[in-house]
């Protein structure tokens, strides 16, 4: 199929449901089972202001807890066309879209910042390495190797945030899958430190995704998710960090198990070996690291104040309560 401008993809379940997205023309797309093409009117409806609305915690409020015949969240398409969208005139949702997409540009670049450094500092430890490395196991370099808990769910923000496996992708933590556990319930080990390396470990496709744990707030992991601490002692923190994540399609054949059930077990992933530099280059690397991981901390962190912005300016302007000036031609 060749996408016309202002398409958009829906994902009606899975990892990333209610979420939509536009199709870029210049790709030739096939709709996979969980996806739902949307082809708005323009006439009477910008597909930007539709991707927000669609995107919004509103519709997340109102889709949650979906079932469509399984215990996972889904919409059928009879659902999907019901879905509810508060539509003002066509210039002022052109207005609106213009509005909100000058904070999604921004967003876009934070995260192109994260992406290059991140990318930098994977070739600084593939350097170093090339340079001179050795060969160590993960259990070697690390001072705590332990699956998490099972959380006591809550609904109060105030109680300690809980990472399961939906928010670790792309070597990073996304905490907007993330839910809160009872704080008084959690093991003080359990409780994440700068540098711990958070290892998907249940699952067919999410088994062995890793990420990088560098957010500020007090957490921990449900039991689908290896905390991996890197020993201070035996390796600079963050330099552990990268070689796990180096190791990442290795950990990914750890699994053990039938389909669905698949495991990863704690001596495997302790017995792994990887590679990282030679002794004498680790605190120039660790150093190097650090600041890139900052950068990107930086922009991330930005990214979701103005998520935050973005999510409380649309009902606002939806209702009249904000207005932005209207322009006399669609965008």
């Amino acid at each position: 199929m060749t996408p016309t401008r202002g398409d958009l993809l829906y994902s009606r379940e899975g990892t990333y449901f209610g979420i939509a997205a536009e199709v870029p023309q210049s790709t030739r797309v096939c709709l996979g089972q969980r996806m739902v093409l949307i082809r708005p009117n323009s006439e009477t409806l910008d597909f930007r202001f539709l991707r927000h609305w669609l995107n919004s915690p509103l519709m997340a409020r109102h889709i949650s807890g979906f079932r469509d015949g399984s215990v996972a969240e889904r919409l059928n398409l009879p659902t999907i066309r019901s879905l509810p969208v508060l539509v003002p005139p066509i210039l002022e949702q052109h207005a609106i879209a213009e509005a909100l997409g000058t904070l999604d540009d921004k967003i876009a670049v934070n995260e192109r910042i994260a992406a290059t450094s991140r990318a930098l500092g994977i070739a600084q430890f593939d350097a170093a390495c090339a340079a001179g490395s050795r060969n160590v196991t993960i259990g070697s370099i690390s001072s705590m190797l332990l699956r998490g808990g099972a959380p006591s769910y809550t609904e109060d923000p105030a109680q300690t945030t809980v990472i399961n496996q939906k928010c670790i992708r792309g070597g990073r933590v996304d905490l907007g899958p993330a839910r809160k556990t009872v704080t008084a319930k959690v093991r003080l080990d359990r409780i994440l430190q700068k540098g711990d390396m958070l290892v998907n470990s249940t699952g067919v496709g999410t088994l062995g995704r890793v990420a990088v744990w560098t957010h500020d707030i007090t957490a921990t992991c449900d039991s689908h998710v290896t905390i991996v601490r890197p020993n201070p002692a035996a390796i600079p923190v963050m330099v552990g960090a990268y070689a796990i994540l180096a190791a990442q399609p290795e950990i990914e054949l750890l699994g053990e198990g039938s389909t669905g059930q698949t495991e990863l077990g704690r001596t495997k992933l302790e017995q792994l070996p990887v590679q990282v530099p030679v002794i004498e280059a680790c605190e120039a690397l660790a150093s190097q690291l650090y600041r890139l991981e900052e950068r990107s901390k930086a922009a991330l962190d930005e990214n979701q104040t103005l998520t935050e912005l973005r999510d409380t300016l649309l009902p606002q302007l939806i209702s009249g309560e904000l207005r932005v000036e209207e322009k006399n031609s669609s965008a």
